[in-house]
């Protein structure tokens, strides 16, 4: 059987210094075999003010970015990710 996806290979694309202006939900992603088996969990909300590491790039399942921070920390099985309209950078500024 395939193995599943390394949610480690996934935090390590949130690149980018970040500081929140806005709340925003964080959802906790459990890694499946394929992104289309990736199971998502409400986690937490992120709240403005918080200085974070985000992925440059949006997942193909959605307008998804990942997110990192000692909070928010990938494993094998588990990365963080924030659900945000397309063009939508109205939640952050880089830093």
């Amino acid at each position: 059987m395939e193995e599943k996806l390394n949610g480690n290979d996934y935090g390590k694309q949130a690149t980018i210094d970040v500081l929140t202006t806005k709340d925003v939900d964080v959802y906790k992603v459990t890694t499946g075999h394929f992104e289309a088996e990736n199971k998502f969990d409400k986690d937490s909300v992120l709240l403005a003010g918080s200085k974070v590491k985000i992925s440059e790039w949006k997942m193909s399942t959605g307008s998804l970015r990942i997110v990192s921070s000692s909070r928010y920390q990938s494993s094998e099985e588990n990365f963080y990710v924030i659900y945000c309209d397309e063009n939508d950078t109205t939640w952050f500024k880089e830093l």
